[in-house]
């Protein structure tokens, strides 16, 4: 239902007059309701659905293209394509050593799409600040006598990475 509306008011905008500019907002807000719902999910679960996060690779791809069509920022589709490969490439390379599971994988493809869409500033920072807050985090678990056994889900910091990066796009529009 989420994805229905998000793609219904997109569409309508790629259609108005400076409705590009919008369609990024609603993309932004739709991460932020997936993103808030896989961050529950994940830290409760330590599982981040596929049922939830391949369907959004289509409403953002789809978001998207409707900003491209409305004759706006044509170089963010190639930002986005190239930002949500080397995410996935770097974040597959981390699970392959066992520290990010492929649920944090796919959510990385993902928030790729979105944050190079955005800009390369955004692209970098969210990742960054995503391991950032992972990383305090740690620290605090490690502090309070947690061990290094303890297992974080790492999906809300990299999606809270992600909002901050959106964020501070948005605020530099």
């Amino acid at each position: 239902m989420l994805a229905a509306v998000t793609l219904a008011v997109g569409g309508t905008l790629a259609i108005t007059r400076n409705g590009s500019e919008t369609i990024f907002l609603v993309a932004a807000a739709y991460i932020a309701l997936v993103g808030a719902w896989l961050a529950i999910i994940d830290l409760r679960t330590h599982r981040l659905p596929d049922r939830i996060v391949f369907p959004s690779y289509g409403v953002l791809a789809a978001l998207l293209a409707f900003h491209v069509l409305s004759g706006s920022d044509v170089a963010a589709l190639g930002r986005a394509a190239i930002t949500a490969a080397l995410t996935g490439f770097l974040y597959a390379v981390m699970n392959r050593w066992g520290s990010m599971g492929l649920g944090d994988v796919k959510l990385g493809i993902l928030l790729g799409l979105i944050l190079g869409w955005a800009g390369w500033g955004a692209a970098i920072a969210g990742p960054v600040l995503g391991f950032l807050l992972a990383f305090v985090v740690a620290i605090v678990l490690l502090i309070a006598g947690k061990g290094r056994n303890t297992h974080i889900a790492f999906g809300p910091y990299l999606i809270g990475g992600a909002l901050i990066a959106i964020a501070q796009h948005l605020g530099n529009r």
